[in-house]
């Protein structure tokens, strides 16, 4: 790993993340039975970045009551990453053997505004649903994970 090129990339994360705008971290985990199957159905993690961000939008868009006929002028900053290792039964996350557990899991840095790029109105989201995250997320992977044929119905 060039760690030159990550701290310049990550010294460079405040022009990419405007300070102006209000921003929350979210993670997006699957029980760890599943994370077994994908890890024995050679499931390539990295399709859950792109799922963890459709459901962030679809959240703020629904709890902002955004209507279906303008919903492509409405935009949020998203950042996300995948880690396919962390959580254990022991503290810090770590096993007796110092390795992390497979525990695929997204990490998305969202901002709280939602632009309307047509008008440059912002809109501040206020109310967060946690409970409504969590289900969508849920829906939305298994949905996913029986089109790739890696469940079934």
């Amino acid at each position: 790993m060039d760690f030159k090129k990550l701290f310049s990339w990550s010294s460079n994360l405040s022009y990419i993340l405007n300070t102006d705008f209000h921003h929350i971290h979210v993670t997006f985990t699957i029980p760890g039975s599943l994370a077994n199957i994908l890890l024995q159905k050679g499931y390539t993690v990295e399709k859950m970045i792109s799922l963890a961000a459709k459901v962030y939008k679809i959240e703020f868009l629904k709890t902002a009551k955004i209507p279906e006929d303008s919903i492509k002028d409405w935009h949020l900053g998203i950042l996300a990453t995948v880690h396919k290792c962390g959580g254990s039964i022991r503290p810090f996350g770590h096993s007796p053997t110092g390795n992390l557990n497979y525990n695929p899991h997204v990490h998305l840095v969202g901002t709280k505004e939602i632009i309307n790029i047509k008008t440059g109105e912002i809109l501040e989201n206020t109310f967060i649903s946690y409970k409504s995250f969590r289900f969508t997320w849920m829906k939305t992977f298994c949905k996913h994970l029986v089109k790739q044929k890696i469940l079934t119905e």
